[in-house]
């Protein structure tokens, strides 16, 4: 199956999701109000292009025709969406690599997706190379929280705090040093915060 861009795997997820918990796919509008997108024709956009990839089926002449195409009907993970640095920033992936199999640890999976974390800043605090991160989408981000920063579109994660009108990144490692941000220099925003770290030694694969 075709990789998808974010968007696409978000409005998969929300599809997911609206099954999973109302035993009903979303409806044009739904989607249309949760994604903010505007007109009709923008989400038909991204379904023709998950029909098109092989992940779901639609019936035009039903309000609520989406089902999910049998080849992936029997995947249930959280979406992995890209890698985060734990070191230096990193070119932020907005591609779907693969699923985290989630279901008995997370079973409120609304607004979460998962990193692959590469580098070592970040292993005092339990994240190691190679780990992937679930996030938890939000705006802003409360001091002293772990979470990922994006910067200039490269991404890492750090421990935040609000150092006047800088944002300080500090990792979790001697390795390694702390930096400020300037929001008014560098296009800054926040990707959401840790809330769980899966290593590769638990019980828990990653699929693709």
């Amino acid at each position: 199956m075709e990789r998808l861009t974010e968007r696409q795997a978000a409005v998969l997820e929300f599809i997911r999701a609206q099954l999973a918990e109302k035993g009903r796919p979303p409806t044009l509008d739904e989607i249309g109000t949760r994604f903010r997108i505007a007109s009709s024709f923008g989400v038909r956009r991204h379904l023709t292009a998950l029909e098109k990839k092989g992940y779901i089926e639609r019936h035009a002449h039903a309000a609520r025709g989406i089902r999910l195409s049998p080849e992936f009907r029997a995947v249930t993970g959280l979406p992995i969406v890209g890698r985060v640095a734990a070191g230096t920033p990193i070119t932020a992936i907005e591609n779907l690599e693969g699923y985290l199999s989630l279901e008995s640890l997370l079973p409120e999976r609304e607004g979460l997706y998962g990193l692959k974390v590469q580098g070592d800043s970040m292993e005092d605090a339990g994240i190691h190379d190679g780990d992937y991160v679930v996030v938890r989408q939000k705006p802003v981000f409360e001091d002293g929280e772990i979470g990922v920063a994006v910067i200039d579109e490269e991404c890492t994660v750090k421990r935040l705090r609000r150092v006047g009108a800088r944002v300080e990144l500090r990792p979790a490692s001697r390795k390694h040093r702390h930096w400020l941000v300037d929001p008014s220099e560098h296009d800054f925003r926040y990707g959401g915060k840790v809330v769980k770290v899966l290593s590769l030694r638990d019980p828990v694969a990653a699929g693709g």
